[in-house]
């Protein structure tokens, strides 16, 4: 009897371990666009989430494009890839937040453009400035928007445009380290 519960406590530990591993992951936070919340130095936990199960508010982790005129200053992780800090400003159908632009790093793209009085209507992703006014639109399935707290010293949706839900990380969970 005791080897069989000694036995199923080590299924259950092995079992939690692999969940966490799969699920939770350490970030080293570098740079000041998320101050106060969080700041450079900082360590955070992140739960990885998709985009249907992040609120607009939270503080999340997402990959940056590689390229372009706003390419991240941030060093490369463990996985070799680049990742940033910030916080969700909008989730797929709400409205665009001032300054940001509807497309993935050019205005017009992921957004549904809606006229005043007119019910929603799909964005042709071939018209170039489509919901490229600040509040125009609203944002498309699959995209969101993120802001930096510091807004003087963020590169993020304003400068980027939508982000598409494949490059989100995960959700902040907690702040590791203390300041």
């Amino acid at each position: 009897m005791f080897l069989t519960s000694v036995a199923l406590g080590v299924i259950v530990i092995c079992t939690g371990a692999v969940w966490a591993r799969r699920s939770l992951v350490v970030v080293s936070v570098q740079g000041t666009s998320m101050e106060p919340a969080v700041v450079d130095g900082d360590r955070v936990l992140v739960r990885r989430r998709r985009l249907r199960r992040v609120k607009v508010g939270d503080i999340v982790v997402l990959e940056p494009p590689s390229d372009g005129p706003y390419r991240s200053a941030a060093e490369a992780g463990p996985d070799g890839r680049v990742w940033n800090v910030k916080r969700v400003a909008a989730l797929p159908g709400d409205p665009l937040p001032p300054g940001v632009p509807g497309r993935p790093g050019r205005p017009g793209e992921g957004v549904e453009a809606r006229e005043p009085g007119k019910g929603a209507e799909a964005a042709d992703p071939g018209e170039s400035g489509t919901g490229a006014e600040p509040g125009g639109g609203r944002v498309g399935p699959g995209s969101f928007a993120v802001l930096g707290d510091n807004l003087a010293d963020s590169i993020d949706s304003r400068h980027r445009g939508l982000f598409p839900a494949e490059r989100l990380m995960g959700v902040v969970v907690r702040r590791l380290s203390a300041r």
